[in-house]
C-alpha cells in the first residue's frame, strides 16, 4: 500500500515516511528494468590516466572532458571507515574519483569538473525514465560558501543546452541536477520549463536567468563522511501533458518528490544519461570558494525504463513559441506594398499600376454586354473605391455612396513570385522586417517566461555606420569628425542598455569571410574553365553575388545569367550563419534560440533575409530574422530619446575584447565590399613575378574596367574585371557579357530568351574575368536605406517623407564614403587581418555554410502588352 501511495500521490511533496529504499527498489517500484554501472579503477590512477579511463569507459559525449579534466583524479578513499547514514548495500574498497575545486574558482570555466556521460538502450528505443545513484563525500570542514552544483541526469539532442543560463523550452535538452546551498542545504536543481504557474507553487524557487530549485532545504550534506543520493527523473508525455516526475532520496530516505512537471514538449527529447557536473556556482566570484577543496565520488549507477509516464497529468496551457499556430504566422507574414518614386525602373507589372486620378465625371455611355457591374474609382486622397457602374454617373463623390475598399496586402514571396515589376525592390516594405518590429519582440521577448526566450542579437554593416558618423560629423554641435568606430561603440551601449540586445556585432569579419569564400569559388570556376575552354557553360565571368537588387533583378528578367552569378553568400547571411550556428552553439542555444537583426544599407536586404535559402526547416527559423534600414534605425534612436552625439566610455580604444568576433576589420578597394579588389590582390600576391595593375572609366566612376598584366614588354593580360554600380550601367554590362560568352540575353521581363551559343570568333579583347555588380549608383554607401540629404541628384530640395525617393544627392555620398574610410585605426598600414580566426571559423562552418542558389523566376506578365 506504501508503495502504492508513492506512485500515486508524489504531488505531496517532501514526505516523511521514515521507511528506507535502496536504489534497486526504488528502480523495481518504478520499473526501470535495465541498468548498469559506471566502470571503476581497481588501483588509484593520475590525473592524465584518470582522464583516459572515463574517455575510454563512460561512454563521454564527444570522446572528452568538457571541463576540468585536470581536476580529476581517482585517489585512496579519505574516508575508509564511513558509510552512508542508515544505507544497506553499500559497500566500497577501492579508489574513489576526487574533484579538486581550486582556491578562488567558481563555474565549470575555473574550477571542478563537467561531462556527460552518455547511456543509450541496446534495442535503439529512448529511455523515457532514468534514475542515478552515486555516493559523494566533502572534505572535512568543507566551506559550502553560497553554493555548487553536483553531479545529475540530462537528455535531448541539444548537448550544450540546458545549463549555464541556456534556458529549457523543453523542444531540444533538458537537465536535472542536485546542488548544495549554504551550510550544506540541498536541492534539484533544473532547466525545465515552468508552465502552468509552476513558480507559484511553495517548493519551486524560480529564477529568469537560471534554474529552477525544486525542495531547497529538504535535506543536508555533512561534511567528512559518505553521503548517498539517488535522483529519479520520469519524462512527461509530449508535447504538452505535465505528467513529468523528478525524486530525491537522500541517504535511500525520500527528500523530494516532485510531480506534474512539464521537462519535454517534443518527444525527440529522451533521457540520455548521466551528467557529472561539478563546481562552486553561480556566476561570480561570490560563490568562489576560499581554498582549494575537494569532493569525493564512487558506486554510480543508472537505471533507466522506455516505458511512458502513466501519472496523472494537467494540460500545459502555455506552449513553446514555436507552437505558434499556422493561421497566426501567416497573419505575421503578411505585407504591404507601397510604390514610391520608380527612379530606377526597369520593367512595371500592370497591376502595379496605379490608376490616374479622375477628376471630370465619366460621360454617360452605354453598357456592353457581359461587362462589369462595378467599376473600381479613386478619390484624390488616393483612396480606392468600388462604385457601381449604373451610379457612377449620378454622384460626384464616390466616397459617400460606394463601397470602400481595403489596402491589398501581399507576402513577400508573392512579391518574389510577381517578376512583373523589377526595381531595387526597395519600395517593398514588410511587415515583419521593421524597427517596429523589433521593438515588439524586444517588449515581449523580455516578458516571456524565463525557459522562452532568446537571445537578441544585431549586427550592423559598416556602411550603415560610416552613413551615421556622416551625419553627425555634419551637424553643427560637432566640432569634429565622428568616426565610425565611434559610433559602434555609442550604438554597442544603446543595442545593449536601452533596447536590451544580449550581443551587438558588426559584419565586417562575416565580410572576410565571404571574401575568402568569393576568391575560392572565382579561382574554382577559372580552373574549370582553363580545362574546360573558352566556352566552359556558366563559369566566367563571375558576377559578384551580394547585392539582392542584382540577384532579384537577374533572377526575374535575366536568367541566363544565373551561371554566371557567384554562388558565395552576402556577408549579411554569412553573418547569419555565424550568429544562429556558431556563436549559438558556443550559448548552448539552437538557432531557434537566438533572435538576429540587421541593420542594412538597403530595403533589397530584407527581400534577402526573406528567401527561402536563407530558412532553416528543422528549427523553423531564418538566418536574419528581421532586417532594419539606417533610417529606420536613427528613427529608433530618436523615438528612445538617446543621443548618439554623447560620446562613450571607451569610444576611443582600439579594439573591443569583450565580444566573441573581432570588430572592424580594414580592407583596401571598395566601400561596398572590396570583391574585385580581393580577387586582384590574390592574383598580386600570387602570380609568379612582378604584376601592373592599371584602371580605366567607362562611362563614369560607377562604371570602372581593371586589368592586370604582367610587368614586361609585351606581357600578357592575366586578368580584367569591372565595377558595376546603377542599374543603367548594370543592363550594358549584361549585354556586354552576353555579347562576349555567347549568350543571347533577353530584355526585361518581355523578353526573356532560351541560352543560346552564339560565340563570336577573331575576338581578341580580353574578355571579362569578374564584375563586381551593385544595384544602388555610388554602392553601397548611397542605399536607399541610408540617412537622406535635403536635396536630390539634380539638387532640387525634396521633402523626402511624401516622395519616397532612393538616393540622396552626390555630396551625401561623398561624405558618407569619407566617414568609410575616417577611422585611422581602419586605415592604418601593416593592419593585418585574422587570418587564422578566419581560416578556423570557415573550416568549422564548411563550404555549404557559406554558399546558395539561383533559381529563374518565370512570369506570366508579358512586358510589350502593358498599356499606358
Amino acid at each position: 500500500m506504501l508503495s502504492y501511495l508513492f506512485i500515486l500521490l508524489p504531488a505531496l511533496g517532501r514526505l516523511a515516511y521514515a521507511a528506507s529504499m535502496a536504489p534497486s527498489a526504488v528502480a523495481a517500484q518504478y520499473n526501470l528494468a535495465t541498468s548498469t554501472v559506471l566502470s571503476w579503477p581497481t588501483a588509484t590512477l593520475t590525473s592524465n590516466d584518470t582522464q583516459a579511463h572515463l574517455v575510454r569507459t563512460w561512454g563521454l559525449n564527444k570522446e572528452h572532458i568538457q571541463d576540468g579534466p585536470d581536476n580529476l583524479q581517482f585517489v585512496n578513499d579519505p574516508f575508509p571507515t564511513s558509510q552512508p547514514a542508515g544505507t544497506s548495500g553499500s559497500s566500497s574498497s577501492g579508489p574513489v574519483l576526487q574533484v579538486t575545486y581550486n582556491e578562488g574558482s567558481f563555474s565549470h570555466d575555473t574550477g571542478g569538473a563537467q561531462f556527460y556521460a552518455l547511456w543509450n538502450t541496446s534495442d535503439g528505443s529512448q529511455f523515457n525514465s532514468m534514475m542515478v545513484s552515486y555516493e559523494l563525500a566533502f572534505d572535512s570542514g568543507f566551506d559550502w560558501v553560497k553554493g555548487g552544483k553536483l553531479p545529475g541526469l540530462r537528455g535531448g539532442l541539444n548537448s550544450t543546452g540546458c545549463s549555464g543560463g541556456n534556458k529549457a523550452t523543453g523542444l531540444d535538452c533538458f537537465s536535472a541536477r542536485l546542488m548544495w546551498r549554504k551550510d550544506g542545504e540541498g536541492e534539484i536543481y533544473a532547466y525545465i520549463p515552468t508552465p502552468n504557474n509552476l513558480c507559484s507553487e511553495k517548493s519551486i524557487i524560480c529564477n529568469s536567468d537560471f534554474g529552477v530549485s525544486i525542495e531547497r532545504g529538504s535535506f543536508t550534506f555533512a561534511s567528512g563522511q559518505w553521503t548517498r543520493v539517488t535522483l529519479l527523473v520520469q519524462l512527461n508525455n509530449p508535447p504538452d501533458i505535465a505528467n513529468g516526475y523528478m525524486a530525491l532520496y537522500f541517504n535511500d530516505v525520500l527528500a523530494v518528490s516532485q510531480s506534474k512537471l512539464q521537462i519535454r514538449a517534443a518527444d525527440s527529447v529522451a533521457a540520455n544519461g548521466f551528467y557529472f557536473s561539478t563546481f562552486f556556482g553561480g556566476s561570480d566570484t561570490s560563490w568562489a570558494t576560499p581554498v582549494t577543496t575537494h569532493t569525493y565520488f564512487r558506486n554510480v549507477q543508472l537505471w533507466g525504463s522506455n516505458l511512458a509516464s502513466n501519472m496523472s497529468g494537467s494540460q500545459v496551457s502555455e506552449s513553446p513559441s514555436s507552437y505558434k499556430s499556422s493561421a497566426t504566422l501567416i497573419l505575421t507574414l503578411l505585407a504591404i506594398v507601397t510604390l514610391t518614386d520608380l527612379n530606377d525602373f526597369i520593367t512595371p507589372s500592370q497591376a502595379c499600376i496605379k490608376p490616374v486620378e479622375q477628376k471630370d465625371a465619366p460621360k454617360s455611355q452605354e453598357k456592353e454586354a457581359g461587362a462589369a457591374s462595378t467599376e473600381i474609382m479613386i478619390d484624390s486622397t488616393g483612396t480606392y473605391y468600388e462604385v457601381s457602374a449604373d451610379s457612377l454617373s449620378a454622384t460626384k463623390d464616390s466616397s459617400k455612396s460606394n463601397t470602400k475598399l481595403a489596402q491589398a496586402q501581399i507576402s513577400l514571396n508573392d512579391c518574389l513570385a510577381c517578376s512583373g515589376c523589377i526595381t531595387s525592390a526597395e519600395s517593398v516594405l514588410i511587415t515583419l522586417q521593421s524597427h517596429t518590429e523589433v521593438l515588439n519582440f524586444l517588449a515581449s521577448n523580455a516578458e516571456a517566461p524565463a525557459s522562452q526566450r532568446k537571445i537578441p542579437v544585431v549586427s550592423i554593416s559598416p556602411q550603415s555606420l560610416a552613413s551615421l558618423a556622416a551625419s553627425l560629423s555634419s551637424t553643427s554641435c560637432i566640432d569634429k569628425r565622428v568616426t565610425s568606430r565611434q559610433v559602434l561603440r555609442r550604438l554597442n551601449v544603446f543595442f545593449k542598455e536601452v533596447l536590451g540586445f544580449g550581443h551587438a556585432f558588426d559584419t565586417t569579419f562575416a565580410r572576410e569571410l565571404a571574401l575568402k569564400e568569393h576568391v575560392k569559388e572565382f579561382l574554382e570556376r577559372k580552373k574549370k574553365a582553363e580545362e574546360e575552354g573558352e566556352g566552359a557553360e556558366g563559369q566566367l565571368p563571375m558576377l559578384a553575388s551580394a547585392c539582392p537588387g542584382w540577384i532579384c533583378y537577374a533572377e526575374k528578367a535575366h536568367s541566363e545569367m544565373l551561371p554566371f552569378i557567384a554562388k558565395t553568400k552576402s556577408p549579411q547571411q554569412v553573418m547569419g550563419t555565424l550568429v544562429k550556428s556558431y556563436l549559438g552553439s558556443r550559448w548552448g542555444k539552437t538557432p531557434d534560440g537566438v533572435y538576429h537583426v540587421t541593420v542594412m544599407p538597403c530595403y533589397d536586404k530584407k527581400l534577402e533575409a526573406s528567401r527561402k535559402d536563407f530558412y532553416d526547416e528543422i528549427y523553423a527559423t531564418r538566418d536574419v530574422d528581421c532586417v532594419i534600414t539606417t533610417g529606420e534605425l536613427e528613427m529608433m534612436i530618436r523615438e528612445k530619446g538617446w543621443n548618439l552625439s554623447v560620446p562613450v566610455p571607451g569610444e576611443l580604444e582600439p579594439s573591443n575584447t569583450s565580444e566573441e568576433l573581432p570588430e572592424l576589420l580594414q580592407h583596401p578597394g571598395t566601400s561596398s565590399g572590396s570583391y574585385l579588389q580581393s580577387i586582384i590582390e590574390h592574383i598580386e600576391r600570387t602570380w609568379e613575378g612582378p604584376v601592373k595593375v592599371s584602371a580605366k572609366m567607362i562611362r563614369n566612376t560607377d562604371y570602372e574596367e581593371y586589368t592586370i598584366t604582367e610587368d614586361k614588354e609585351d606581357g600578357k593580360v592575366l586578368f580584367k574585371g569591372a565595377k558595376c554600380y546603377g542599374f543603367r550601367n548594370l543592363q550594358n554590362i549584361v549585354r556586354k557579357v552576353g555579347r562576349e560568352r555567347g549568350v543571347r540575353t533577353g530584355v526585361g521581363a518581355a523578353g526573356r530568351m532560351r541560352r543560346t551559343a552564339v560565340a563570336k570568333k577573331g575576338d581578341a579583347d580580353k574578355k571579362y574575368d569578374y564584375v563586381e555588380v551593385m544595384a544602388c549608383p555610388g554602392g553601397c554607401v548611397n542605399g536607399g536605406g541610408q540617412l537622406k540629404g535635403t536635396k536630390d541628384e539634380e539638387e532640387y530640395k525634396r521633402n523626402w517623407e511624401e516622395s519616397g525617393v532612393k538616393w540622396g544627392n552626390k555630396e551625401l555620398t561623398r561624405r558618407v564614403e569619407e566617414a568609410y574610410w575616417e577611422d585611422e585605426l581602419w586605415t592604418k598600414k601593416g593592419q593585418s587581418r585574422p587570418e587564422q580566426a578566419i581560416a578556423v571559423v570557415m573550416e568549422l562552418l564548411g563550404e555549404s555554410a557559406l554558399r546558395t542558389e539561383y533559381r529563374a523566376v518565370e512570369s506570366e506578365v508579358v512586358g510589350l502588352a502593358v498599356k499606358w
